[in-house]
């Protein structure tokens, strides 16, 4: 089967070029709402409940999932526990279907440390009926 054909396969199951333009507008709501770093809005607004992120639990660690809303959230707390955020840059989101992926810069400290990092993370989301459903979440530090 060749890309076109399973782009056209997997398009027609969630409405054809009307998810494109659902989720771009999910993309830059997300987008949006995360420069101005409203991040625990952006997650209750627009993640679904039964949410399942993969992520790693420390920006150098493997990969676990993480299921629920309410899980999702905890995680978040305990970077913010870990790192002191000087600055985030955000990048316009890519879209794709019904996925798309946003880039982060963010200068930190680690604050046991007071160690700064560049952390680079790309954020893989897929879209369904409005919410994101899914986010796999990709880290380099530096």
């Amino acid at each position: 089967m060749t890309v076109g054909a399973m782009h056209a396969e997997r398009s027609s199951d969630f409405g054809g070029g009307d998810i494109a333009k659902m989720t771009a507008g999910v993309a830059e709501e997300y987008a949006a709402l995360c420069r101005r770093g409203e991040f625990d809005e952006a997650m209750a607004q627009l993640f679904s409940p039964d949410h399942v992120r993969v992520e790693p639990t420390d920006v150098t660690g493997p990969p676990t999932e993480v299921h629920g809303l309410e899980a999702i959230e905890e995680h978040s707390r305990g970077f913010a526990q870990k790192y002191k955020v000087h600055g985030i840059d955000i990048a316009d989101p890519l879209v794709g279907g019904d996925q798309f992926a946003v880039r982060f810069l963010i200068d930190a400290a680690i604050k046991r440390t007071r160690k700064r990092v560049t952390i680079r993370k790309v954020e893989l989301c897929t879209v369904r009926d409005g919410r994101i459903v899914q986010s796999e979440v990709y880290y380099n530090a530096s």
